[in-house]
């Protein structure tokens, strides 16, 4: 029997704890991760029982649009989301799971669904089941987007030209790496990647500084920042996000100097030759506007490295289609 429970904060020993049994678990959807999410979004998560044990979870959040159409959304403050799932079932429960999400969903006056897919690089099996689930329930295709990866044990280095660039910087330019740990080096990291994201798109991160620290200091095996540096000014840098099976890089950038002497680039291949050997490597998403508009440029430099693309896909599921 299943039953489907609104996360409480006197849930979270018990939520946390699953995801180290789960096949998809992240830290991401730690409960911990959502603190600085909390004035952002009104959570509305679910824990799915059987029997006594957890068989999932969803981390999502409420929104109500400006015609009161009201959604539940996994998750908006979250790169992906969707069911993390217990090992222990297989199809027949999670096409109960999300029958059962329909009809809880509907009695809560939500309207819609729109889902994240976790790409399945992150799963420690393979399984999707969720998607099915979605289709047989009505759900549909919203967008995809273009989602860089290189796999597992795979990296190979950069071309000779490029290898002979790097040997020439490294040793002419007295750059060197570094791990960003003081808040004033925070700062500095920080800073720079606004100035790029500014310049370039016109866009401020999606974490500020005070959240980026606040994650640095609760996940400090999962959030590490890396540098690129020439005596004490950074060149280039990025934040890794580590998971079990995954090394996600996020918030690439370059300086103004940085790009004189492919900075960013040089950075990038010292830490997929480190990560690379254990992890899939991923470089994230490469389109604008939902997916349609493929940003050739920004592909084509992850390609450089190797990387391949998979898809992640978003679904818009209309709840009361169908029901009479």
């Amino acid at each position: 029997m299943l039953r489907l429970i609104r996360y409480q904060d006197t849930m979270k020993e018990s939520w946390n704890n699953f995801l180290g049994t789960a096949i998809n678990g992240h830290f991401f959807f730690h409960r911990d991760y959502f603190l600085h999410q909390k004035e952002r979004f009104e959570d509305h998560s679910v824990i799915v029982f059987k029997d006594a044990a957890i068989a999932g979870v969803f981390a999502a959040v409420e929104i109500t649009d400006e015609s009161g159409v009201k959604e539940w959304c996994t998750h908006l403050g979250l790169s992906f989301g969707g069911l993390i799932q217990s090992s222990s079932i297989g199809m027949n429960t999670v096409a109960e799971i999300f029958r059962e999400l329909k009809w809880y969903l509907l009695k809560n006056g939500f309207s819609n669904v729109k889902y994240k897919a976790m790409p399945h690089i992150y799963y420690s099996t393979v399984s999707f089941e969720d998607r099915y689930a979605l289709f047989i329930n009505g759900a549909k295709q919203w967008y995809t987007q273009p989602y860089s990866v290189i796999p597992q044990d795979t990296y190979r280095g950069l071309s000779s030209r490029q290898k002979t660039r790097i040997r020439s910087v490294l040793k002419n330019s007295a750059v060197h790496f570094s791990d960003i740990q003081t808040e004033q080096e925070l700062r500095e990291f920080y800073h720079g990647l606004c100035a790029n994201l500014e310049k370039k798109y016109g866009v401020q991160p999606v974490h500020s500084l005070d959240e980026l620290k606040q994650l640095k200091m609760l996940f400090p095996d999962n959030v590490l920042i890396k540098a690129l540096r020439q005596d004490t000014k950074i060149l280039a840098g990025v934040v890794l996000f580590v998971s079990n099976h995954v090394t996600h890089a996020q918030y690439l950038y370059n300086t103004p100097q940085g790009q004189k002497v492919d900075g960013l680039m040089i950075l990038l291949d010292k830490i997929i030759g480190e990560y690379n050997k254990n992890y899939f490597f991923s470089l994230g998403t490469s389109s604008e506007e939902e997916g349609r508009v493929l940003n050739s440029g920004l592909i084509q430099f992850k390609e450089k490295f190797g990387a391949r693309t998979l898809t992640q896909d978003f679904y818009i599921w209309r709840l009361k289609e169908g029901c009479n």
